[in-house]
């Protein structure tokens, strides 16, 4: 099976939109007025199960926690960057998150490192 094939249509659709355009006219940015960046996971949009699974993954990446499966369901032409984190950062942890918005090509989370 091919890789393009086993892309979730959110990817597909996410990569063709971006293609030729610079970040900021595809990919939503945040802005706050507050200093107060902590998401509230009670307030949190709940996803259905195939993408609470991407959401997940993204967050793993994120969390220098990659496999395989992550890299592959994510960003597969990446792979280099999500296994070099590891080896960069001693340690990323998702303290909490919140889904604030959850569209047919988007899901827009508030995320809190440590």
């Amino acid at each position: 099976m091919s890789n393009q094939a086993s892309t979730p249509t959110i990817i597909k659709e996410t990569r063709e939109a971006a293609s030729g355009t610079r970040a900021e006219g595809v990919e939503p940015r945040q802005v706050t007025t507050t200093d107060d960046m902590h998401p509230d996971p009670s307030k949190s949009i709940k996803l259905p199960p195939n993408r609470q699974a991407l959401l997940d993954d993204v967050i793993a990446l994120y969390s220098c926690e990659p496999t395989i499966e992550r890299v592959s369901r994510y960003a597969p032409n990446c792979a280099g960057q999500w296994f070099a984190l590891p080896k960069l950062f001693p340690a990323s942890k998702n303290e909490s998150y919140e889904v604030i918005k959850n569209e047919p090509t988007l899901i827009q989370y508030v995320e809190y490192f440590s």
